[in-house]
């Protein structure tokens, strides 16, 4: 597999998650100050009982940042950058110091999965 093919994978798997919830709403917008609400479907929404912010503290700004619909953005922010990276080299792109400054990056967030290679590391 190579670094692309892996990248692009990686992004659908991502997407697909995202794509299974809606945004997940906080505080009076949600009808409730102390608990995280997921849209499961537009207009309708199912609260998360164990995400309530006292409980995680600090954490739960971070989980609410995280939220599906920002995922997406990053999903389809991802895919241009491999296009534009793609798009700059021509021939054996593999070797091209461009492929390593910005792809490989991009694959360490997912350096846990089985299929990532340690010669992808930056």
């Amino acid at each position: 597999m190579e670094l692309t093919e892996f990248l692009l994978a990686r992004i659908a798997e991502d997407e697909a998650a995202a794509q299974t919830s809606g945004p997940w709403l906080r505080g009076p917008d949600a009808y409730d100050d102390d608990m995280l609400w997921a849209g499961a479907a537009p207009g309708w929404l199912s609260p998360i009982p164990f995400l309530r912010p006292r409980d995680v503290g600090r954490h739960f700004e971070h989980i609410a940042r995280h939220d599906p619909t920002r995922v997406l953005a990053e999903c389809q922010a991802k895919r241009r950058i491999i296009e534009a990276v793609k798009e700059h080299e021509e021939g054996e792109w593999e070797d091209d110091p461009i492929h390593g400054a910005v792809l490989r990056p991009l694959a360490l967030p997912y350096a846990d999965h089985p299929d990532y290679r340690q010669e992808w590391k930056p």
